[in-house]
């Protein structure tokens, strides 16, 4: 939360919309990454961490969670 003034600062998206969530709960699903594979040409795909065998061929590039009972928070915006 304390975050919240700069990004607002920092984006200027932010500050004409912005909209804050909270989460008690989330889980690592998988990861967003290129595959790569000696019989195609590298491609972007969510794989999910139970997916060992396509793990092992994959560059990740972020993580994906799965998240629950999300809250919405009042944002004081003073600007």
């Amino acid at each position: 939360m304390r975050c919240i003034p700069e990004a607002l600062d920092a984006c200027p998206h932010l500050q004409h919309q912005a909209h804050v969530y909270t989460s008690p709960d989330y889980k690592p699903w998988g990861v967003k990454g290129i595959v790569v594979s000696p019989s195609r040409p590298p491609t972007l795909h969510d794989v999910p961490l139970t997916d060992c065998h396509t793990l092992e061929y994959t560059l990740a590039r972020a993580l994906i969670v799965h998240v629950s009972d999300l809250r919405p928070e009042m944002v004081q915006n003073d600007r």
